[in-house]
């Protein structure tokens, strides 16, 4: 192992321990999720905000990465966190932690720009993992794969969520029986829109993810969360419950295809499935 290579693998190390080390601190504080695992709930709850049971993801998110931060130091992994990876984990803690802080602080708008930049960054090591480090063993799969998928498609759906909060008048977002405005057609509108754009989102995981379906479900997780937490609109409850059904379905398309024999293929190739 380069000392390139070791720098990189004992920064990753020393990050997620810092951050991990914080998120166990506060639960074990507070004896529940601390309040940075859910920044769309607290003092700006919008219109779309999942119920807060849709934010335990984040336990399997720090499991999966947790054991990345292990596996990465075995032999088998040095190419793709070295060349694949590089310092980007790196930049995913920070950007993350910057993000939670401008939010916390009421900062919703730099909060928002933040993850922006974040997403840009996991998009970029997403889609070179999945199409130049393809997964040669399990442990590929579980702990290099699996958490960049669920981590980019959480993401996703934080974007989309907290554009509410930070663009949209908080009177807009309230119903009547809060004080505020009843929801009219043009948030509606824009309601309809950020569940097409998380949709397409789905799709872009099965086409340019080569069959990625566990970006999909992770989207469909979203969507029934959404439908929970919005159950006293019941517009918005129900559609976000269809809109549920659609990911799910269309992500285990590429899961039926394996199992019936067919196979999910992209350019005549074949492509590898939850990893």
């Amino acid at each position: 192992m380069s000392n390139y290579g070791l720098a990189i693998k004992v920064a990753n190390a020393i990050l997620f321990l810092t951050l991990f080390g914080g998120y166990l601190y506060s639960t074990f504080k507070f004896g529940k999720l601390p309040y940075h695992d859910d920044p769309t709930l607290g003092n700006h709850p919008t219109i779309i905000t999942p119920a807060p049971f849709s934010f335990y993801i984040w336990h399997l998110i720090r499991f999966l990465f947790f054991g990345f931060i292990i596996y990465q130091f075995f032999p088998d992994a040095n190419d793709v966190v070295v060349n694949g990876i590089k310092w980007h984990f790196l930049a995913f803690g920070i950007l993350n932690m910057l993000a939670v802080q401008f939010w916390v602080k009421d900062d919703l708008r730099i909060s928002w720009l933040i993850t922006v930049m974040l997403l840009s960054q996991i998009s970029y090591v997403y889609l070179r993992i999945r199409n130049e480090f393809p997964a040669n063993t399990l442990l590929d799969k579980v702990f290099i794969h699996a958490p960049l998928t669920i981590y980019h498609a959480w993401t996703v759906v934080i974007l989309v969520v907290t554009s509410f909060a930070a663009f949209i008048p908080e009177d807009n977002e309230k119903h009547p029986d809060e004080g505020g405005r009843q929801t009219g057609l043009m948030l509606y509108l824009l309601v309809f829109v950020a569940f097409v754009v998380l949709e397409g989102a789905v799709g872009v995981y099965i086409l340019y993810g080569n069959g990625d379906a566990l970006g999909g479900l992770v989207i469909g997780w979203a969507f029934f969360g959404i439908s929970q937490g919005q159950r006293e609109d019941e517009l918005i409850h129900v559609s976000a419950k269809v809109f549920a059904i659609f990911a799910i379905a269309y992500s285990a398309n590429p899961l039926i295809q394996k199992f019936t024999g067919t196979g999910y293929r992209r350019n005549n190739e074949s492509a590898p499935l939850l990893g």
